[in-house]
């Protein structure tokens, strides 16, 4: 059984129209910007599954009901929970005929006799309200929270509701497994209870109490270790981290041996000049054949440790996350659903190590045909590694905070398929933003910030993000943002590109061939303005404007390219020739020559568009160094309008 769809009406900043989020068996990500309402959804999940359970500890409040824009407080809010793969015998929320049920709960604020508020609520199954609920059915789902700002070192912290207690009452869940550990404390406490220290201890004690006392009181004390009970087990639990790599000093009896058997394992030992660093685990996995004093050795020099409270966050968090889904893992059989519910389980995790946690969410879920997931991320690493269908989007939409689901997204299946292969770090970013410029290379990638800087629009300020789609492929990133309960995109988008004329080998009336160079004659020059003039644009280029025209977003084209139009202003072309000439300087100072010799500004485009294409493999360097240049000198470079366009486009404050 797993979440398909919630629904939430008048909570928090959640007003009456309410949201709609969509799940999937497996990992889902609700991402957004901050105050987007992340956490508000997750807040609403734990009171909609714990309503009626036991050790709820989240209620809701007067606090949580929606206040409009005119400060009117609602009255009513209410959360609907659609699941899947659903039992017959939970006839309550069962649909017949399908493997689908439902639930409802409507929070509502009355006034008693006395005129004190007061916060009830009414839950059903189905669609009929009036279907009575029991506990049953939602005791039928086993919830974990992980809060955004969990303090792992804590939980993790030996007492009875310690994360490891809870998982050793997971794995001794019958009172035999139980009565078994208690017996071998017993014996435990026993045997060291003989040790001649402790007692001399109760000895000690005994004969000091004989001598205050004098033999009125005849009082005795006996000493032990900790109450031999399960709880008590269960509640001195603790975790400690066992280093990889044990040293093994050269005048260890045992250094000959271990270093041979390592010959062929080099992968288990570092060598230092004074002996060799052992992966001892590795190494007792592996030469199981060891006898028990070497054991012993190898105890022995693997006995140093680090507590919990020496770790990093972020190894900590990892530590904690694997225990909550061990615990889970071992649920009662009545369990139809483990639901996970985690803030930003990115937190205090390198980028590595939240691919790598994902991966671990990936494969407990292959493990547990019960265990759903669900989480809120600020993290791009791990949202671009889930599936498309898997993410919902939350963002400020026609004035409203609304949620996108992107298994409604416009995306055709090798749409999905691409995106889900090429949607990386970057550009899985634009997820994130308030606004998105899709360009088509890396030119327009490093110059447009430069640019928009220039404009007072710096596109960190307005949260744009400059997506790179590496070539022409702008329909999958469109469509992404293209939902079926949205007009327009989701997030606003200008795409920037090249419009390509005069490329097609066909069209030979009008097609520039690539043969020509910057150092052409004038006569060729002439020939190639009259082909620019009679060119359209390229195929592919109209077919993104009827992508944009369908889609409602802006697109911003270039006179043939972007190279082009910057030098198509006669104050940019001594900035552009110097960068040129720092890349090239023999070459470049032959352009110039060339460029300075000309008296049409058309032939002086014309040329340095000739040079630039025929040195396409440094382009990247260049818009670098060009940008550099166009920061230092903002005045004296004039950006061409159409990515002016784009920037205001993106950049617009809503009306």
């Amino acid at each position: 059984m797993y979440i398909k769809e919630f629904r939430i009406k008048n909570f928090r900043n959640f007003d009456d129209a309410g949201i709609i989020l969509k799940f999937h068996q497996g990992v889902n990500a609700i991402v957004g910007e901050n105050n987007a309402g992340k956490s508000a959804i997750i807040s609403a999940l734990r009171i909609a599954v714990s309503i009626i359970q036991y050790k709820k500890d989240i209620y809701f409040t007067k606090t949580d009901f929606h206040i409009d824009a005119k400060g009117v407080l609602a009255n009513e809010a209410q959360f609907d929970i659609y699941l899947a793969d659903v039992p017959k015998y939970l006839i309550e929320i069962w649909k017949p005929g399908t493997d689908e049920g439902e639930y409802h709960i409507r929070f509502f604020l009355t006034k008693n006799e006395a005129g004190k508020e007061r916060i009830k609520y009414s839950i059903w199954g189905g669609e009929a309200e009036g279907n009575q609920l029991s506990a049953d059915t939602l005791e039928a789902i086993n919830l974990v929270y992980l809060g955004a700002l969990r303090d792992a070192e804590n939980e993790m912290r030996p007492n009875r509701n310690s994360k490891i207690a809870n998982l050793l009452g997971a794995l001794a869940a019958t009172p035999e497994l139980k009565e078994d550990l208690v017996n071998e404390l017993v014996k435990a406490n026993n045997a060291l209870l003989q040790k001649e220290p402790i007692s001399k201890i109760r000895e000690i004690i005994n004969k000091n109490l004989v001598s205050i006392e004098h033999e009125v009181l005849h009082q005795q004390i006996d000493i032990g270790f900790i109450d031999p009970k399960f709880d008590s087990i269960a509640s001195s639990l603790r975790t400690w981290i066992l280093p990889r790599w044990s040293f093994v000093d050269k005048t260890s009896k045992y250094f000959s041996q271990i270093k041979e058997r390592c010959s062929t394992h080099k992968d288990l030992v570092d060598e230092d000049a004074e002996g060799i660093f052992l992966d001892v685990k590795k190494y007792s996995e592996i030469f199981g054949e060891i006898d028990e004093e070497e054991k012993l050795y190898l105890k022995a020099i693997s006995r140093f440790s680090f507590d919990l409270f020496q770790n990093g966050l972020g190894y900590n968090n990892l530590l904690f996350i694997s225990t909550v889904l061990g615990d889970m893992s071992l649920t009662q059989e009545d369990i139809l659903l483990n639901l996970l519910l985690a803030e930003e389980p990115e937190a205090h995790l390198h980028p590595q190590l939240q691919s790598l946690i994902y991966q671990f969410f990936k494969e407990q879920i292959e493990k547990s045909s019960t265990l759903q997931i669900i989480f809120t991320t600020h993290s791009p690493t791990l949202t671009s590694q889930l599936k498309i269908d898997n993410v919902n989007i939350l963002c400020n939409y026609n004035r409203r905070t609304q949620s996108f689901s992107l298994v409604d997204s416009k995306l055709n299946s090798p749409e999905k398929n691409y995106l889900e292969k090429y949607l990386d770090v970057t550009k899985s970013q634009m997820l994130f933003s308030r606004g998105a410029l899709l360009v088509e290379g890396i030119s327009e990638a490093i110059l447009i910030p430069a640019f928009a800087k220039i404009l007072n629009r710096n596109l960190t300020t307005y949260a744009v993000e400059v997506v790179n789609v590496d070539g022409t492929a702008f329909s999958p990133f469109v469509h992404v943002l293209c939902n079926a309960t949205a007009d327009g995109t989701i997030i606003k988008c200008s795409i920037v590109t090249d419009d390509d004329r005069c490329t097609n080998k066909s069209e030979q009336d009008i097609y520039i061939s690539l043969d020509h160079d910057y150092d052409c004659d004038k006569t060729v020059l002439d020939d190639i303005c009259d082909r620019l003039s009679k060119g359209k644009e390229s195929d592919r280029c109209k077919k993104t404007m009827t992508l944009c025209e369908q889609s409602g977003v802006d697109i911003n084209t270039a006179y043939k390219t972007l190279e082009f139009e910057l030098a198509s202003k006669e104050k940019n072309i001594e900035t552009i020739l110097n960068v040129i000439k720092s890349l090239h300087p023999t070459s470049g100072a032959r352009l110039e020559e060339l460029v300075n010799n000309d008296d049409k500004l058309i032939y002086k485009t014309i040329r340095i568009w000739l040079f630039i294409r025929s040195h396409s493999y440094d382009k990247s360097q260049f818009a670098q160094i060009l940008s550099k240049e166009i920061e230092e000198n903002k005045d004296s470079f004039i950006i061409p309008d159409y990515i002016k366009k784009a920037i205001y486009a993106v950049t617009r404050e809503e009306n």
